[in-house]
């Protein structure tokens, strides 16, 4: 048909039909990259699996998290690749949770591992800003006292407002002009990363800086979580640590070798109450198993990776995401504490001797 044969709106209607016609064709033999299977996971999984397999529930991937990077993500998008940003994030979590990006990018299609590893890099340091925003130690006075009601009701030990354990989260050689700072005492390399929970296992401190040969003791000692406490701000409230610790005013650890009742006691009360960092570590763990996994990360990015799950795990308690349970069981494995370096903490072992006198002799 010629165009000079166009003299009724029909043909003009049967030209339109071929262009589009043509325009499919033709969009068809385009090659396109996309989420292979997963073009929209949201849409893909069941709630079920997708909780498995992102840790979030689809609403709180939605609602909450996603508005934490959206605006900043729509900066840093990659050429070629428009991947919306919510599917970069569903990556980030898959990455977190499974700890193989080799094996994340490979569920995708027309996505490298560079690319996959740039976009996870983009969101952990995304994340990691928001540390301060998630993870709080109590605040005033009200708040200290809430947490000590909280951590009472565990088992009746009075005072605290959170409690402290260290554990190392495995890393590559870093490399560098002092790599051996980072390999602990098993020989592998690790940052020994220091966490106090509240009593309701949300994480209320951390610090990450410091490499595996680095003891408990030690971190504590240079920690704006000492700092904190010794300055007044936890409002004469108490912290609860292993014998990795020293025995201060403020921090209390366990006797070593109970000789009375009140001592027992005080003892059973400890460690019933300080477990809960130990569970929230745990927790923690398991639910983003990257952090069980060495890193294969330059240090930086590492760090940028366990302030994010912090971040991260924070929402999840608050949001009361809870993890279902997982296709394979798994059991934290922890270092036995070293005792803590012997130092001048009578006054720390006194007042600990009065605390259990007072409030265990009944």
């Amino acid at each position: 048909m010629e165009w000079e044969e166009l003299d009724n709106l029909d043909d003009i209607d049967d030209v339109i039909e071929g262009l589009v016609d043509f325009e499919e064709d033709v969009t068809n033999l385009i090659p396109k990259r996309y989420l292979r299977d997963i073009d929209n996971p949201l849409e893909f999984y069941s709630e079920d699996e997708f909780r498995m397999r992102f840790r979030f529930s689809k609403d709180n991937v939605v609602n909450i998290l996603h508005p934490l990077v959206e605006d900043l993500l729509k900066k840093t998008e990659q050429r070629g690749l428009p991947l919306p940003s919510i599917q970069k994030l569903i990556l980030a979590l898959r990455v977190y949770a499974t700890g193989n990006i080799q094996q994340v990018s490979g569920d995708l299609h027309g996505v490298s591992q560079a690319t996959a590893g740039g976009i996870v890099h983009t969101i952990s340091g995304l994340l990691a800003e928001r540390t301060n925003d998630f993870v709080k130690l109590p605040a005033t006075e009200a708040d200290c006292r809430k947490a000590m009601r909280w951590f009472y009701e565990i088992r009746g030990f009075p005072g605290v407002v959170a409690c402290v354990d260290g554990t190392h989260i495995p890393i590559k050689n870093p490399g560098g002009v002092r790599p051996e700072i980072y390999r602990n005492r098993h020989g592998w390399f690790s940052l020994n990363v220091q966490v106090s929970a509240g009593a309701n296992m949300e994480i209320v401190d951390v610090s990450c800086r410091r490499g595996g040969s680095f003891h408990d003791a030690t971190i504590f000692e240079a920690s704006g979580l000492r700092r904190d406490f010794e300055e007044g701000r936890m409002h004469q409230g108490l912290l609860l640590g292993d014998n990795g610790y020293p025995c201060l005013p403020y921090l209390f650890t366990p006797l070593g070798n109970p000789q009375s009742m009140a001592e027992t006691r005080y003892n059973r009360a400890h460690i019933s109450t300080r477990n809960v960092v130990e569970r929230t570590l745990g927790v923690w763990k398991r639910r983003f198993r990257c952090l069980t996994k060495t890193l294969e990360t330059s240090l930086n990015h590492s760090l940028s990776i366990i302030l994010a799950t912090t971040v991260l795990y924070n929402i999840s308690r608050r949001s009361n995401d809870e993890l279902p349970e997982d296709e394979f069981p798994w059991v934290q494995q922890e270092f036995q504490a070293n005792a803590a370096p012997i130092g001048p903490h009578e006054q720390g072992h006194f007042i600990r001797q009065a605390f259990i006198r007072n409030d265990f002799n009944y």
